[in-house]
């Protein structure tokens, strides 16, 4: 691996850390158009005991220019002579963090200015807790959505066996996960590097999120999310697969499709689909029945939520889909939640509707 370090002096942080408590660890490609905005959200924050390794992967923009504009010693800059890919830098900037934590950051997000602080806070009073995300509020398109991530481990593990639920750039993690040199990003992984990692963590350490927005998450055309979504797509499902065989499932092609579509929604209104997918929760109920990966509990009210924002979904169904749900073996425990009694309602009124066209 080739890459060289650029040493940036200070101004007006004139700040040498030999033991820095933090280390923030961005990785950027061509990144010029929101860099800057992403950098001083991390040297403005309120707490300033940090390194801030930032790795340049090859850009053919201004970015390497921009990010030697900052003359702050807290910053260690790593240039690639080529471009390498996400997941290689940042297991560059592993091995030179210095940290007790170590917090990610993205080159288009913002950390809002309290970020920091609030994060070291939270795991020198949680010892137990390994990895520390909190919720996001997002910025450019979508703007002002604010992703509400669960909060508790076993909610979160219940979480990743359908999707990412960790917003990465948000994420501090103790340093001990990496001191021995074996967990890292998997180079293998070129995108989705965030999801696979948690995935497999999981189950050996202690995950959280805090509730509450530290984070200003960006969504636009050039991010790599949005323009690589096919492949994160396919990565996605190998990932999910992976989560499923710790259950003693294989699942087929179609029932892989039928465990994405619970998330995404994308398919018209079916019965049989309805039908076919309550079926596949069932099985995946009984697996974990079999082998006690996930608290059986937990995974009960998890797999029962996601059931009714499933047939919420498909509401248009009328009464149908309300006597569905509501006679499933899925349907083991009364939820308290306004979202049930908005499928109630939205499933009537569909129903009622067809009675008059009938």
């Amino acid at each position: 691996m080739v890459f060289r370090e650029q040493k940036i002096g200070s101004k007006n942080k004139n700040i040498i850390l030999s033991n820095p408590v933090i280390t923030v660890l961005m990785s950027v490609y061509n990144g010029e158009r929101y860099i800057q905005e992403s950098i001083e959200s991390i040297l403005t924050q309120t707490y300033e005991n940090f390194e801030f390794i930032i790795i340049d992967d090859g850009s053919k923009d201004k970015t390497k220019e921009l990010i030697r504009s900052y003359d702050d010693k807290r910053i260690k800059f790593f240039a690639n002579k080529k471009n390498i890919g996400l997941t290689k830098s940042l297991n560059i900037g592993l091995k030179f963090s210095k940290g007790k934590y170590i917090a990610r950051m993205d080159a288009d997000d913002i950390s809002l200015p309290d970020r920091l602080e609030k994060q070291v806070n939270y795991m020198n009073i949680n010892k137990d807790i390994d990895i520390c995300g909190s919720w996001a509020k997002t910025i450019g398109e979508n703007f002002g959505e604010i992703r509400k991530y669960p909060v508790n481990h076993d909610e979160i593990k219940c979480n990743l066996l359908f999707n990412n639920i960790m917003c990465h750039s948000s994420v501090m993690m103790r340093e001990k996960i990496f001191s021995d040199g074996k967990v890292k990003y998997d180079p293998s992984i070129l995108y989705a590097q965030d999801f696979e990692f948690f995935a497999r963590l999981i189950n050996t350490y202690i995950f959280a999120n805090i509730p509450e927005v530290l984070i200003h998450y960006r969504i636009h055309e050039n991010q790599i999310a949005e323009k690589k979504k096919k492949e994160q797509s396919l990565i996605a499902n190998t990932i999910i697969t992976r989560q499923l065989n710790k259950i003693n499932i294989k699942p087929t092609n179609k029932e892989l499709s039928l465990h994405r579509n619970i998330i995404e929604l994308r398919k018209e209104e079916s019965k049989k689909l309805i039908l076919e997918t309550e079926g596949w929760l069932l099985k995946v109920i009984d697996g974990n029945d079999r082998t006690n990966y996930y608290d059986r509990k937990k995974i009960r009210i998890f797999i029962n939520k996601i059931w009714l924002k499933l047939c919420n979904g498909y509401a248009g169904l009328g009464i149908w889909i309300l006597k569905t749900y509501y006679f499933s073996k899925l349907n083991t425990y009364i939820l308290n939640d306004y979202r049930f009694v908005k499928f109630i309602i939205k499933s009537i009124i569909k129903w009622k509707r067809l009675k008059k066209i009938i």
